[in-house]
């Protein structure tokens, strides 16, 4: 289930008994203000929670997988989120209860089509001939 900034709004809302659109409003200014603050080149630390910051990549090479061309990638800046201790623990610990709670990820017709087992031929029923041409051979 993914979550928009309308729902997150909507779900602070109820936490805080206050109108949807308020906090709509309120959900927006923080997000544009974390964006302003992460252009400008600081660094948002939010205690218990984690810290947003910027990074700046180099420039490299690389190639283009359709033609195998070398392509320069100029260096840019890309924002990174990091989990403060406190919060990862949270994360880790929700996340470990939904794992252990959780349908598997593979259905059981994944596991039926597993590969057919070739048979063993035993040194005594193995034809004399061990040579293996065209005529004669059969990948199954």
């Amino acid at each position: 289930m993914n979550i928009t900034k309308l729902d997150l709004a909507i779900r602070v809302a109820k936490r805080l008994d206050k109108p949807a659109s308020e906090m709509r409003l309120t959900v927006d200014s923080i997000i544009d203000e974390i964006m302003i603050v992460l252009t400008e080149g600081h660094r948002i630390e939010l205690r218990g929670f984690g810290v947003f910051k910027t990074k700046t990549r180099k420039s490299r090479k690389a190639r283009n997988p359709r033609t195998g061309e070398a392509v320069q990638v100029p260096s840019y800046v890309a924002p990174l989120f990091k989990f403060s201790r406190d919060g990862q623990k949270v994360f880790d610990n929700k996340l470990a209860d939904r794992v252990a709670t959780s349908v598997p990820a593979y259905s059981s017709k994944s596991k039926s089509k597993a590969k057919k087992k070739t048979p063993v031929v035993e040194p005594e029923t193995a034809p004399s001939s061990t040579v293996i041409s065209a005529e004669n051979f059969s990948p199954v």
